[in-house]
């Protein structure tokens, strides 16, 4: 019986040009192919995080419309650019009353209204006070919108927060417009 081979016989050069062809074909894929499916698979997973943060914007859009509406400038109950106007000297007798009824309406105690007369001097337009609430931090925002309304509000001067044992305290000093030119009458 005779041997079989287990090898071909093959041509030396047919065999340098078969592995130059394999060489040739593990290059192109080494090259061409791998980089362009890694980029691929890459490619894919950004996809893939933009698709969620589509979804996202999806679910978070009627809030964020829900949320503009509601602070749209006409839903505002309080006015921001008030048309400007001085207290008369009656309305000046009544200011207390009035602070004390807008914290309660905004949720706050009033603990303190505190006039300093000595800020109205003859040549003087604006009169300072002193205001002391009590209260949660979220009130004294409706607070101090409300205060923004006011026609007779001159400004803000400063705004201390302190913790007491009782809660939040507010200390406000706010500058009032005063009118000077009107009578008294009442």
């Amino acid at each position: 019986m005779q041997e079989k081979k287990l090898f071909f016989d093959l041509p030396r050069r047919s065999l340098i040009y078969l592995l130059i062809c394999g060489a040739g074909i593990v290059v192109f894929l080494l090259a061409g192919i791998y980089p362009s499916h890694r980029n691929m698979v890459r490619m894919n997973g950004s996809i893939a995080d933009l698709k969620a943060r589509i979804e996202e914007q999806k679910v978070l859009f009627p809030l964020y419309q829900k949320l503009r509406e509601n602070l749209a400038p006409q839903n505002s109950k309080a006015q921001w650019n008030p048309p400007k106007s001085g207290l008369s000297l009656r309305q000046m007798d009544n200011l207390s009353p009035i602070f004390s009824e807008m914290a309660a309406h905004c949720g706050l105690e009033a603990v303190e209204f505190t006039p300093y007369v000595k800020s109205l001097t003859p040549d003087s337009h604006f009169l300072s006070v002193g205001l002391a609430l009590r209260g949660n931090l979220f009130d004294l925002r409706k607070f101090l919108v409300e205060l923004a309304g006011l026609p007779y509000l001159g400004n803000i001067e400063e705004l201390d927060i302190q913790e007491g044992s009782d809660g939040k305290q507010y200390f406000l000093k706010l500058w009032l417009m005063v009118n000077k030119s009107q009578p008294a009458s009442g």
